[in-house]
């Protein structure tokens, strides 16, 4: 408590030193910033697309040290956009914008870096506002003329190299389709894949056969027994049609009847009921009538035998049991051989699949660099073509005087100077009052 009372003593005995270490300080910061002019700073932004054509560490290796691999390809190109903002190309033509201005004083006073939204900036100083606006603005603008002119050397420099390449990598697409479709004729087909297939289909068809048949010869094996004996005890013909007819007398005694009847009636129209004639004659009527009616029954004229249906059929059950026999051994043995012969081919599939399969993988890797090597150089040759713009300047991202901001300004010069001078007052006032107190307590 002490110490501090008489620390602050000591600063009240010499507050005189104090004002006059501050107010010369103040005075001379004012009298500098009368001297010496202020600067003016400004800045000014140009957008350039996220992957610049042909702009990356590769076309800017010569500014770059050597160092570790850069992990993504964005930040090579950020780093190669750096090289250029501080490469001397932009300066030159910053130069010739610029006259009057010392070129060292002017390289001292731009400089240009990314923005964390990724645009370029470019912060210039100058003497005056509209100075460091036309600084500014004029590395804009050579910013994108040199960006312009890189993008399109290398974009023409990759375009001859695509073009020469090409015809290259299109023939090596054209020899690789050869060796495929020379390998595909020598298996003798033209998809091997669809024939892989048809074999793998035929095999089951003949594996499904096969059983057919071992199951239709086991089967014709225990029916044989059952349909001899049922043919055995069914006779082979059958009578299927019967004619009956009346015989031949029995017409005869029909027109008997029909002629005594007539007479009967010219008679009755000649004599009365008791005349002897008439009674005769309904007498040999009746029994006309009487042997008609027992010789009227019909007899059997004809009649027609066919095969029984029933025996027909087991017949030729038994014909085709007989067949089948006959050919059980021969259909098996050639199912057996094309069985054979499939499962040799099927056998071979995993490599010549695998052969297929490499000259199709070496096909299409061909064919996308190909593919690849064509989209760039018609995507290069629309940009050559109709001059697209390698970067965007928006009028309001350029500088302007408005936004001119004065380095010092007086009031920070005063505020930094009567701080300064309170601070050096202080100490020579501490500095004094030590040195008093030294000379009272040690006078030799």
């Amino acid at each position: 408590m002490n110490q501090a009372t008489s620390i602050f003593g000591a600063l009240y005995r010499r507050k005189h030193v104090i004002l006059i270490v501050m107010l010369c300080s103040v005075s001379t910061g004012f009298l500098l910033t009368k001297a010496f002019p202020p600067d003016y700073v400004v800045g000014a932004q140009i957008l350039v697309p996220q992957h610049p054509l042909g702009l990356s560490v590769n076309s800017e290796n010569g500014n770059i040290p050597s160092g570790p691999l850069l992990p993504e390809q964005r930040e090579g190109e950020l780093i190669g956009i750096v090289a250029m903002l501080r490469s001397n190309a932009v300066l030159e033509l910053i130069i010739k914008d610029v006259p009057g201005v010392n070129p060292k004083v002017l390289k001292k006073n731009v400089r240009g870096d990314i923005t964390k939204d990724g645009l370029v900036e470019f912060r210039a100083w100058g003497r005056t506002p509209e100075e460091a606006v036309l600084i500014a603005n004029s590395a804009v603008k050579a910013f994108s003329v040199v960006l312009e002119r890189m993008s399109k050397t290398v974009l023409e420099s990759n375009l001859a190299t695509f073009s020469a390449n090409e015809g290259i990598a299109w023939s090596r697409v054209e020899e690789s389709s050869n060796q495929l479709t020379q390998y595909l004729s020598e298996l003798g087909t033209a998809d091997y894949s669809a024939e892989v297939a048809a074999w793998l289909e035929e095999r089951a068809r003949l594996e499904s056969s096969r059983f057919q048949l071992e199951m239709n010869y086991q089967e014709a094996k225990v029916q044989r027994p059952v349909i001899e004996r049922a043919l055995a005890d069914r006779p082979e013909f059958i009578v299927s049609q019967q004619q009956m007819s009346l015989p031949g007398f029995y017409a005869d005694a029909l027109t008997q009847v029909t002629r005594l009847s007539s007479e009967l009636a010219v008679a009755r129209m000649r004599f009365t009921e008791a005349h002897p004639e008439v009674l005769r004659l309904l007498l040999e009527v009746d029994l006309a009538r009487t042997r008609a009616e027992e010789q009227g029954q019909l007899v059997l004229s004809s009649s027609i035998s066919s095969q029984d249906r029933q025996f027909v059929s087991l017949a030729t059950r038994l014909v085709d049991m007989d067949i089948l026999e006959a050919g059980y051994v021969a259909q098996r043995n050639a199912f057996e051989a094309r069985k054979i012969e499939l499962d040799g081919k099927l056998a071979q599939v995993p490599g010549y699949m695998q052969q297929i399969q490499v000259l199709q993988a070496k096909y299409r890797e061909l064919r996308s660099i190909a593919e690849l090597i064509s989209t760039r150089k018609s995507e290069m040759k629309l940009h050559l073509d109709h001059g697209l713009a390698f970067s965007l300047i928006d009028a309001s991202a350029l500088a302007s005087t408005d936004h001119a901001a004065q380095l010092p300004t007086q009031s920070g010069v005063i505020m930094f100077t009567s701080l300064g001078g309170l601070m050096a007052g202080i100490f020579i006032a501490l500095a004094s009052a030590t040195i008093a107190r030294m000379r009272a307590t040690r006078p030799y």
